[in-house]
């Protein structure tokens, strides 16, 4: 099967301890699920849970923070979920951020993530406006084929334009609209080789000067480079077979 983003959604928040978004469909018995967030404020460290499967995410690298606009930008993974309706939840520790978001997607095609580019992004600040100018920075993946996920943020405020997606990216929407236009877009790219790559964007017209945030996750196809997947559960007795001579 090959690796593809299943389904998506997104929301936002604010002046709340956690922040939850569900799928619109059931999520499929061994797909990855990968979530997106910012957040004001310095509120400590983010968790992300769920309604479906009973352990906590993993995190992408380490949050990214803007200290222009005092705002952090942190991604989560889980692989072979269970199948079934899902409601992923982020929450802190100390206070409730007077701005939050959340984006989350469902991979399917997978055998899991991929932890040899574990980047996870960066920020960028006033990257001009040339053509895929805003970069998560490089990783190289373990095994190919593969699917990179990514979001780009542009962090000038509510009425600042969403970034475009980077060359040979599917777009998959803008988001997170927080009462004056969306500022942030989602994209993904199936890639068939072992070379280095960053997701990118492009920022918009005018706003060459902003900050943007850029994270990324690299995530196995199903069968990749010998990769094997186990689902979750008991694993088969083996098969004995007796010789009779």
């Amino acid at each position: 099967m090959t690796i593809a983003l299943a389904q998506s959604a997104s929301g936002v928040g604010g002046f709340s301890a956690s922040i939850t978004q569900a799928y619109g469909s059931n999520v499929v018995s061994g797909s990855s699920l990968w979530i997106g967030c910012w957040y004001s404020d310095n509120v400590g460290a983010a968790s992300c849970t769920d309604s479906l499967n009973a352990v906590a995410y993993n995190v992408v690298g380490a949050a990214i923070h803007d200290t222009v606009n005092n705002l952090y930008f942190e991604q989560f993974y889980l692989d072979a979920s269970a199948a079934g309706a899902n409601t992923v939840t982020i929450s802190w520790s100390g206070n409730s951020p007077n701005d939050a978001a959340i984006v989350i997607a469902e991979i399917g095609g997978t055998s899991g993530f991929d932890t040899a580019p574990s980047n996870g992004g960066q920020i960028v600040t006033s990257p001009g406006t040339g053509t895929d100018a805003v970069s998560s920075g490089s990783g190289t993946p373990s095994v190919q084929p593969g699917f990179l996920i990514a979001l780009g943020i542009n962090a000038g405020g509510v009425t600042a334009p969403t970034p475009s997606a980077g060359t040979g990216f599917a777009d998959n929407g803008s988001i997170w609209n927080g009462g004056g236009g969306d500022v942030a877009r989602l994209e993904t790219l199936r890639y068939t080789s072992l070379s280095a790559r960053a997701a990118t964007f492009t920022a918009p017209t005018g706003n060459g000067t902003l900050t943007y945030g850029a994270l990324a996750a690299f995530f196995k196809e199903t069968g990749a480079g010998g990769s094997t997947f186990l689902p979750r559960g008991p694993l088969p007795l083996p098969i004995m077979v007796s010789v009779c001579s």
